[in-house]
């Protein structure tokens, strides 16, 4: 009885030298890195410390075996590894593989990686530096969730499935122009369509104002959920969609600067779940003050104040002002050929129908001229 015990707690094929177990994969050449007991709620390797290294090969019974895989939860709990030095064979992370390894710091996924699990790096909040490398092309969601000390986040110029255009210090998904995966370091660039779902889930390291620049049309579910830290955000005129909970529990917000007409914005459920509402301050245009008191969601806001301007031609990134940054993101419109047609509403200064030389012209001269 005892012996049958002792062998189902086991979860693993062999051990190598360093203490790392493995699981023989089906194509009876490679092996999968994997956790040390099975026994459900138990902390895997809790004796690792610091800095590990995977080998790229193991070798069992005189065999030499490439390592490719990262079994889901294997890491998981590892509270003193700082970090993990990844091989180049490998090709999968599994979900929570290393979900609450609280201290490790940075990290490097290699270059023939193409799968990242659900949740692989969830609570990891001492991480600061993040690369992912060039084969990536799935990435499961809470990924990065509630690593809350991120600065440098980027994707390899290899990769030609996500991007970290401008050094934006987030992760976007290129063809469509959405960003994925976002950090208290991220800058919001003025190509992106949309923030996904979850792309900023429980980013509490947020704690300054997020401008979302107006070529969002529309912000995710849960996109900045439990953000509660982040003290304002600028919604453009351009956002048509707002999905279920996108602000719940940003329990900090004072004031949200809301552009849109809410009559031509799709609201999910409890959007503002959780916000303060007698408190938080909704910056609307006057023209629109109204319509905001009486849209539902938007009308529970105790304190709506008409005091944002107006849609201002060459207002780029919709500080109310026409000023040398608008130069430069008209530049950047530009020379990234094709607008939508909320930034072609705003950018296009000679009325022709483009974007193009000559409204940037006319932009340098209202500039210099203070108009």
């Amino acid at each position: 009885m005892f012996l049958a015990a002792a062998l189902s707690a086991l979860a693993y094929d062999f051990m190598d030298s360093d203490g790392l177990c493995y699981n023989f994969n089906s194509d009876g050449m490679t092996v999968t890195v994997t956790y040390e007991i099975s026994t459900p709620g138990a902390r895997h390797y809790q004796d690792l410390r610091g800095n590990i290294t995977i080998p790229f090969k193991v070798n069992y019974n005189g065999i030499d075996y490439f390592v490719t895989a990262i079994d889901e939860r294997t890491f998981q709990d590892c509270y003193d590894i700082t970090g993990m030095t990844m091989p180049s064979t490998l090709r999968s992370i599994g979900s929570h593989a290393f979900l609450d390894c609280t201290a490790m710091t940075s990290l490097i996924i290699p270059d023939n990686v193409t799968s990242i699990g659900r949740s692989a790096f969830f609570y990891c909040y001492s991480l600061t530096d993040v690369t992912i490398g060039a084969s990536v092309t799935d990435i499961g969601e809470f990924a990065f969730s509630y690593c809350s000390r991120l600065k440098n986040f980027k994707v390899k110029a290899q990769n030609t499935k996500f991007d970290s255009r401008d050094n934006c210090n987030a992760i976007i998904e290129t063809a469509s122009n959405t960003l994925r995966f976002g950090c208290p370091g991220t800058v919001i660039p003025n190509s992106v369509t949309a923030i996904g779902n979850y792309a900023f889930y429980s980013c509490s390291g947020i704690n300054t104002e997020v401008i979302i620049p107006p070529s969002v049309t529309e912000i995710g579910y849960s996109a900045f959920n439990n953000c509660s830290n982040m003290p304002s955000v600028t919604i453009p005129a351009s956002v048509k969609s707002i999905g279920s909970s996108a602000f719940d529990s940003c329990y900090r917000l004072t004031s949200i600067n809301a552009y849109p007409n809410p009559a031509e914005v799709t609201l999910g459920a409890e959007v503002f779940q959780n916000v303060k509402k007698e408190s938080c301050v909704l910056h609307v245009r006057p023209s629109l003050f109204e319509a905001y008191s009486e849209t539902d969601q938007w009308k529970d806001f105790e304190n709506i104040i008409g005091d944002l301007p107006e849609e201002l031609k060459g207002d780029l990134n919709g500080d109310g002002s026409v000023d040398g940054g608008d130069v430069s993101i008209l530049l950047e419109m530009v020379l990234a050929g094709g607008v939508t047609d909320a930034q072609k509403a705003v950018a296009d200064l000679n009325g022709d129908g483009d974007v193009d030389g000559g409204d940037v012209s006319i932009l340098l001269e209202m500039v210099l001229s203070g108009d």
